[in-house]
């Protein structure tokens, strides 16, 4: 998905994104004999603008990985 179609999201569409993708990774992790619950999943907010960000947290998203100091900061 381009970057600019994910900035789009809203709150509702990213927290049902990750509630999506942390059911299947419990599904896998449980298949695989691992706990669910040491699961953690980071969001990578690199190239995306602070609004997106805000919106991830308010989503409930609270690891959240950028690459650059710089762009790091204001987020």
């Amino acid at each position: 998905m381009p970057a600019s179609s994910v900035s789009a999201l809203s709150i509702d569409e990213i927290r049902t994104r990750y509630d999506r993708l942390l059911a299947r990774l419990r599904v896998v992790a449980e298949a695989h004999g691992h706990d669910p619950a040491a699961l953690g999943i980071v969001a990578v907010t690199k190239t995306h603008p602070v609004e997106l960000v805000h919106r991830a947290l308010a989503a409930g998203l609270r690891r959240l990985g950028e690459n650059r100091v710089q762009e790091a900061e204001p987020k």
